[in-house]
């Protein structure tokens, strides 16, 4: 029978190949969130079981992050719905028909029951982006570690010192230091980095170098600071890192886009992404440096989430080995084997893939709930396997036959894998389905370029606002003492600048409705007109302090102020104004979609809010589904069981017919001969075949009724299969993320709401005057 999409394209399944031929395998999304590894030797078809697996997440609206060691992966952008030749000879090998690989790849396409149009839901299911970090050729991506103070969510001070862990990990591996956790180097940059953190400071990287020169504390652990890291040991590491950052290989990591974990998953629209992030081109201490600020991230990221039965998203690794070693200690180590021990609670799915097992830690071997294995190719290599699928199995509480998947694995040919869970009974023996992308193989820098081309590159404005010259510059006025004043801070302008007066407002304002309740502190700086401050024109710190000092840069020139700020009274009266906008002109803003009665909290972008909106509609739509097979199944149920119980009866009537028909027929011989014969019974006899032949007929008859009965139960069990079936694509659309419009909700603060911290003169400089 050949396969069609009615057997695989279901709701939260991932269709990966056959089984016997003509059986698809059919793997719920949900088991992932207990991770999978796929092992096989290069041949095997690891890449493209990675590649269909990644591509059914997709077409299930599931985000990825993809990591790409080797390039290959780039090939989830080479996705052609019209499977037409003109759309392959771009990509397309030197001295390769385009029309024999198109004629190729639609065909095995048809052989899994798939279609360009199945292309098409694939290629438009998601954003597929490609980055090439610390390269310009695609989409540049900065993976610096972030020196921001922690989040809500990381105050706890295991948290707080794993991400101090990870951080100077990655410092001290690009910088090309000893990155062991246990070395003086590494004790020094992850204890300066809890010192600023625990306090909730936020680091600059001068700051942090200036810190390793002369640290801010006295001691480490029991020693001096000297004693454990020498002080010119301590400025060799200052130079090697800022040496490393300066290097002119390091400009497309530090001119990147910044790695947000949000972002690569979600697009502002709230649209999932698959992100293919290619690292072939780096070197081994990049490739290093770089994986380990992506995992940190990604680990900072699942913890800000909120937990979830759902596969939230993928994070899929190909080449895993070195990254993941079961003895050394690289970068890469701990946080990895972090997210296998605690990413299943929040919906993301780690999915590895290596060629050979020994490059695994066994530890995080048996935190894997899915094996995805072909060829090995040593013996070795199986046993490896088998250890660690038995350390697996005993984790779950299953029982396990080495000697059955010993033998299971033994000569597995290519493109064919054997699918281990411990969701399911046994292991099954699968071909891996065609993929819907054109597996072309690593691309070169010129074919990622074509693929990932970066986005035209937008100026950003300055981030202060622009204060208009208008009067000469002068010295600085004398005010009367009830007026505040302060000197705004504007490391951007540099060179000649003059003060120029403005006025400052700084205030914790709550915010309530019947869904929100929050506060937030909002600092402004307005440009001061003749009479009035321009409240609208105003720079915003939202939860920030604004960069004041006390006294203005010796020497710099002030521009007149006008005679109304230098009375008292004046600045009452602006004070009053700044309410009354702040109040009516400053709401909360934060994003809503009312008919799921889901609002977002504040200081939430509007990708985070999609994503988690995506969840609930997951979450939900989740529900649905096993509410609706459970109403259905039952039934189902029942009619297969009417279906056999008339196949029972119609080999029953067909049987007593059979045996009715061969009586009468022996009678009607023995009647025959007793009537030759002479004999006197025959004339009995005769009546008696009469009534066996009737007793005959009535027994066809019977069995005619239950073939009729059989047909009708067949059809009735068969539609209500389909009926449940477009029951089920009818739900898959109505929770679709891309049919719901995120609003917004707006939320004006009272003046009672609003707490006064500070309100007075700033003096702001201007470059030029």
């Amino acid at each position: 029978m050949p396969l069609t999409p009615d057997l695989f394209e279901r709701l939260g399944a991932l269709y990966l190949g056959r089984v016997d031929g003509n059986a698809p395998l059919v793997v719920d999304a949900r088991s992932l969130t207990t991770h999978a590894l796929i092992l096989g030797m290069t041949g095997s078809g690891k890449t493209g079981l990675g590649v269909a697996l990644l591509e059914e997440a997709a077409l299930d609206g599931i985000p990825s992050i993809v990591v790409d060691p080797k390039g290959d992966l780039a090939s989830l952008l080479l996705a052609f719905p019209d499977l037409a030749p003109a759309s392959f000879a771009p990509w397309v090998p030197p001295g390769e028909d385009a029309t024999r690989i198109a004629t190729e790849h639609a065909s095995r396409l048809a052989s899994f029951g798939e279609d360009g149009a199945r292309v098409g839901r694939y290629a438009s299911s998601v954003e597929r982006i490609l980055y090439t970090p610390g390269a310009r050729f695609a989409r540049p991506l900065s993976p610096l570690p972030s020196l921001a103070a922690p989040s809500a969510s990381e105050t706890d001070a295991d948290v707080l010192r794993e991400r101090a862990v990870t951080t100077a990990s990655a410092f001290l591996g690009l910088a090309g230091h000893d990155s062991d956790p246990r070395s003086p180097e590494h004790t020094l940059l992850s204890t300066l980095l809890v010192d600023a953190w625990s306090s909730g400071r936020s680091l600059t990287l001068p700051e942090l170098l200036r810190g390793v020169q002369t640290p801010p504390f006295a001691r480490i652990g029991v020693m001096d600071v000297d004693a454990v890291v020498p002080p010119k040991d301590r400025v060799a590491l200052a130079v090697a890192i800022n040496g490393a950052l300066a290097s002119p290989a390091m400009a497309g990591f530090v001119d990147g886009a910044p790695l947000d974990v949000a972002s690569l998953l979600y697009g502002p629209d709230g649209r999932p992404r698959l992100s293919v992030l290619s690292i072939a081109h780096l070197s081994d201490a990049d490739r290093q440096f770089f994986v380990t600020v992506l995992l940190g991230e990604v680990v900072r990221w699942v913890r800000a989430q909120q937990g979830t039965s759902s596969l939230r998203a993928l994070f899929y690794m190909d080449e895993i080995a070195g990254y993941f070693p079961p003895v050394a200690e690289p970068p890469t180590k701990r946080p990895m084997l972090t997210l296998l021990k605690q990413a299943r609670a929040f919906g993301l799915g780690v999915v590895l893939a290596t060629q050979n097992p020994v490059d695994l830690d066994y530890k995080g071997m048996s935190n894997a709930g899915t094996w995805l294995l072909g060829r090995l190719s040593t013996d070795r290599d199986r046993q490896r396997v088998l250890d660690g699928l038995e350390g697996a199995s005993t984790e779950s509480g299953r029982s396990f036959d080495r000697a059955a998947l010993e033998s299971a694995l033994a000569g597995l040919p290519p493109r064919t894998f054997l699918h281990h869970s411990v969701y399911t009974p046994a292991p099954q023996r699968f071909e891996v389905r065609q993929t819907l992308s054109y597996l072309r193989g690593p691309l070169s820098r010129e074919e990622l370029g074509r693929l990932g081309a970066p986005p035209p590159v937008v100026s950003e404005a300055a981030a202060a606002p622009t204060f208009r010259a208008q009067a000469a510059a002068g010295a600085r006025p004398v005010l009367p003492p009830e007026i505040r004043e302060a000197f705004f801070v504007r490391p951007d302008v540099t060179g000649a600048f003059t003060y120029r007066p403005g006025a400052l407002f700084v205030a914790t304002i709550g915010y309530k409705d019947r869904a929100v309740q929050a506060s937030r502190r909002l600092a402004l700086v307005a440009p001061l007109g003749a009479e009035l401050p321009s409240w609208g024109d105003a720079w915003a710190f939202d939860a920030a302090e604004p960069p004041l000092a006390s006294d203005p840069v010796a020497g710099a020139p002030f521009a007149d102020l006008p005679v109304v700020a230098t009375r008292g009274p004046t600045w009452q009266r602006w004070q009053a104004a700044a309410l009354q906008h702040v109040t009516s002109e400053r709401p909360l803003r934060v994003p809503e979609v009312a008919e799921l009665k889901l609002v977002g909290t504040p200081g939430e972008t509007r990708d985070a809010f999609a994503a988690r909106m995506a969840l609930v509609l997951r979450e939900r739509r989740d529900a649905e589904v096993d509410a609706l097979v459970a109403k259905w199944q039952p039934k189902i149920d029942k009619a297969r069981a009417k279906v056999e119980q008339t196949a029972r009866k119609i080999e029953d009537a067909t049987g007593d017919r059979n045996a009715a028909v061969v009586a009468s027929g022996l009678d009607l011989g023995a009647t025959v001969l007793g009537a030759m014969f002479g004999r006197r019974s025959a004339l009995r006899g005769a009546a008696s075949v009469a009534t066996k032949a009737r007793r005959a007929q009535k027994k066809g008859t019977d069995a005619a009724r239950a073939t009729a009965d059989h047909a009708e139960a067949q059809a009735t069990a068969d539609q209500m299969e389909k009926d449940l079936e477009a029951a089920l694509t009818e739900l898959r659309a109505s929770w679709d993320p891309s049919h719901v419009v995120i609003g917004e909700r707006v939320i004006a603060a009272k003046k009672a709401d609003v707490t006064l911290e500070r309100f007075g003169l700033v003096w702001v400089p201007v470059a030029g005057g």
